[in-house]
């Protein structure tokens, strides 16, 4: 993140600024990542680097997210890339890509299920994370106890 202080009549500002519902397009780093703009706690604005979309009346941020990162968003945008060394993509590129956009209210049920979905997996992923650290204190525990002579291995089974 980089603070900037714009001048008070910076028309730049104005156009580059976020606003909640906002789509970010990475048009020169990771190809293709994609970022709902939240509510957000103070002024941001976007780079050259980034793609500032404002979906549509009628279509809905969350879903429009969803929808970009789908294999076939997806391979639409790396089909669009340019350069040799370092691959980009034109706000173009990011405008043409084509989705099927059904109902608004189809478009909410599906933004609120994978919602649900990815924050279980995120869930599942913290308690992994949780129980990998303990499984490595344990090891680190169980190694120091055998090292130092607490547990007697000479009756152990090897192999």
């Amino acid at each position: 993140m980089k603070y900037v202080a714009l001048p008070a009549k910076a028309a730049e500002g104005k156009r580059t600024r976020l606003r909640p519902g906002d789509m970010l397009v990475s048009i020169t780093a990771d190809l293709g990542s994609i970022a709902v703009v939240p509510v957000l706690e103070k002024p941001a604005y976007v780079s050259q680097h980034i793609a500032l979309c404002r979906p549509k009346e009628g279509v809905h941020p969350r879903w429009l997210g969803y929808a970009m990162v789908s294999p076939q968003a997806k391979r639409q945008l790396m089909n669009s890339g340019y350069g040799g060394t370092k691959i980009q993509l034109s706000l173009d590129d990011v405008r043409n890509v084509w989705l099927a956009v059904p109902p608004l209210d189809e478009q909410i049920e599906i933004a609120d299920f994978l919602d649900l979905r990815l924050s279980k997996i995120a869930r599942q992923i913290t308690l992994i994370d949780q129980l990998d650290d303990l499984l490595k204190q344990q090891r680190k525990a169980l190694i120091h106890e055998a090292v130092t002579g607490k547990i007697d291995l000479s009756s152990a089974a090897l192999g």
